[in-house]
């Protein structure tokens, strides 16, 4: 099973309302709290590998599709 774009490099190449923007994301846990959310959507996750360190882990989000 494929999910997401392997050509994809940047995040910005994307509409931002096509659910293949979301296919995959990264959410860093560190700084005492969860996040809230559903996975891909809001400020918690990021698009790329974090690039600080995830003290508390980190957790790859990976929308498969339908």
């Amino acid at each position: 099973m494929l999910v997401g774009d392997a050509m994809r490099r940047r995040k910005d190449d994307m509409n931002t309302n096509d659910l293949a923007y979301r296919s995959t994301s990264f959410r860093c846990f560190g700084d005492g709290t969860v996040g809230d959310g559903t996975p891909g959507y809001g400020n918690a996750d990021s698009f790329g590998f974090p690039s600080k360190p995830c003290v508390d882990g980190i957790r790859s989000n990976i929308y498969f599709p339908r």
